[in-house]
């Protein structure tokens, strides 16, 4: 009887590895595995923090800029949206679900430090 711990090991020159042995599956299917399982738990805070989010650049915005502020928020509800709707696209690849929510956080910190960073030092 085979030793169930086997491909902990490492490899060995002539001993393939379990991805070459399943052709690369088992790591694709452990990657889909963990992000599926994770979707829901952030999805949920990501919900959390754009409401709370939205409300306070809604309270703390200018009367002169309601416009801007209007349309971060649709930026913000419309980023959510699209990354919450390609999280659950199985049809599609790992890399372009795992992708695009990644550019759009990068996409909003982009914005967030227009708005709110490089203001020099000492400042409030």
């Amino acid at each position: 009887m085979k030793n169930n711990t086997d491909w902990f090991q490492r490899p060995t020159a002539n001993k393939p590895t379990v991805d070459q042995v399943q052709g690369g599956q088992v790591l694709h299917h452990w990657r889909e595995t963990l992000l599926h399982r994770l979707i829901p738990l952030l999805l949920l805070f990501g919900g959390v923090a754009l409401i709370t989010g939205v409300i306070d650049l809604v309270q703390h915005a200018a009367p002169d800029e309601a416009a801007v502020t209007m349309l971060r928020v649709l930026f913000y509800i419309t980023v959510y949206g699209i990354a919450a709707i390609l999280m659950y696209q199985r049809s599609l690849s790992l890399t372009l679900r795992a992708g695009v929510p990644l550019a759009a956080l990068y996409t909003i910190s982009l914005i967030e430090l227009h708005f709110f960073g490089m203001v020099g030092p000492g400042c409030c």
